[in-house]
């Protein structure tokens, strides 16, 4: 007798040497639970397999696995030991290090992440490759009247992209397919802004009719950097701006698409700012349909950087980046929870500011909670000893206590401010107000956690 699922043998009445068939059904349930096999390829058992070793057979197999397509080879107690799986059954493949499911229709295929399972695929297309340089991977030129350029390998940040043009239209254009159920990239650049006078350098989309559209760093008549999405015809003519001039500091940003219903919602950042929405491109309008090929793009005889990223450095449902070189960027400080095709979003966000140097009967933040935001909590954390207080409120104008009150002044004291929640329907900072005396020294840092509900924009 065996289980309905795992087959694993059971105990019969009266049975003797019990501790046999129960040994034997913990072997099996060791090599079946957290799946995990050193290939999938191999035919015929290895010479000298180590005891837990475990393979899904390949077709054709040989020898003592003769017979044994598809199954999970255990090698369990000096012999090898057949688990027939189930449909439905997980393995990560340690050889090509991606994850398996078994159907008894089809066998054994690679685990999709996107699209009908409901998680994002979170593309990088200048993700480092170990197997290849990454610059092969944009060798195809489909780049438009007048762009030349080259694009190379950067040991140190990935690829460095040159344009040789002189005109501002044109563009250093090499391409790679996208993914057809691609939903969110990440990538950060940083540019040469030396003889820009009016273009960007960044990155381009580019669909099947040739318009495309540009996505990165630029400037105004060589003015103060800014993040730039315009839209270009197929002849490499400037067409019209999505966003033409959104300031940032320094001439590096971040950036995050995700592809929504026909729509390519782009944001922006820079070291230590939040996600901003930087503006929509419209596929069918700007592209002349879908989205069919990326590849970075410098401009106006200027040299660019991608800063890449390793793939497992890539980390679904919008969580930021990680590692991005030249500073610290804003993981998970904003992040989109849900969106329509319409640009309709809902986003979660933590604002923070350290009051430096309190002073007075009370102290007034910079930050403060935007128009139509839902307060979750606001919280605090005292970073340095307060002086002249015996204690503090932290709340807004009018309820100085709404976020907590007699909060400790000893350095390392916090509190969580949980409300309601609560909205609010104008940008309101927050109050610390001083108890048993006026402050005189010390630092807070707050934190408001809020949830912020964004319009249509199309």
């Amino acid at each position: 007798m065996t289980t309905p699922n795992l087959a694993l043998p059971l105990l019969a009445d009266s049975q003797s040497r019990k501790h046999v068939t129960v040994n034997e059904a913990l072997s099996q349930l060791d090599g079946i639970v957290q799946l995990s096999v050193i290939s999938t390829t191999e035919t015929a058992p290895p010479a000298s397999p180590a005891e837990g070793d475990r393979y899904i057979v390949a077709a054709g197999a040989t020898g003592s696995w003769a017979g044994w397509d598809e199954s999970v080879a255990l090698w369990s107690g000096g012999a090898w030991l057949q688990l027939v799986p189930q449909t439905g059954w997980l393995a990560w493949d340690q050889d090509a290090g991606e994850l398996l499911t078994y159907d008894g229709a089809s066998g054994w295929a690679a685990l999709s992440t996107g699209g009908s399972s409901g998680r994002p695929v979170t593309y990088n297309p200048f993700a480092k490759r170990v197997e290849a340089p990454l610059a092969a991977d944009f060798a195809t030129d489909r780049s438009t009247a007048g762009a030349a350029g080259s694009i190379t390998d950067d040991a140190k940040n990935g690829l460095t992209i040159t344009s040789t043009s002189g005109t501002e239209a044109a563009r250093l254009i090499h391409t790679r397919d996208l993914p057809a159920n691609w939903e969110v990239i990440e990538f950060a650049c940083e540019s040469d802004q030396s003889g820009v006078a009016w273009g960007s350098n960044g990155f381009v989309l580019m669909g099947a009719a040739g318009t495309f559209v540009t996505v990165g760093v630029g400037s105004n008549s060589g003015a103060s950097p800014a993040v730039r999405v315009l839209a270009w015809n197929a002849d490499g003519t400037y067409n019209t701006d999505i966003a033409l001039a959104t300031a940032i500091e320094g001439w590096s940003a971040y950036f995050r698409l995700i592809h929504r219903g026909g729509k390519i919602i782009v944001y922006h950042s820079y070291d230590g700012a939040a996600w901003t929405l930087t503006g929509t491109i419209d596929e069918t309008t700007h592209l002349g349909g879908s989205a069919l090929y990326i590849g970075p793009s410098a401009c106006n005889s200027t040299t660019m950087t991608v800063t890449w990223y390793a793939d497992d450095d890539i980390v679904p449902q919008f969580a930021g980046f990680v590692g991005a070189g030249g500073g610290t960027a804003p993981v998970l400080a904003d992040m989109t929870l849900a969106e329509a095709s319409s640009g309709a979003a809902i986003g979660a966000h933590v604002a923070e500011e350290l009051l430096t140097g309190l002073s007075g009967a009370s102290v007034t933040s910079t930050i403060a909670i935007p128009d139509r935001a839902i307060v979750l909590a606001v919280s605090t954390r005292t970073v340095t000893g307060i002086t002249g207080a015996t204690s503090y409120d932290c709340g807004v104008s009018g309820d100085t206590a709404k976020f907590g009150g007699t909060l400790g002044i000893a350095a390392g004291s916090t509190n969580v401010g949980a409300i309601g929640p609560q909205a609010y329907y104008a940008a309101t900072p927050i109050v610390l107000t001083a108890n048993g005396g006026s402050f005189t020294g010390g630092d807070v840092r707050i934190a408001i956690q809020y949830l912020l509900p964004t319009a249509p924009s199309a």
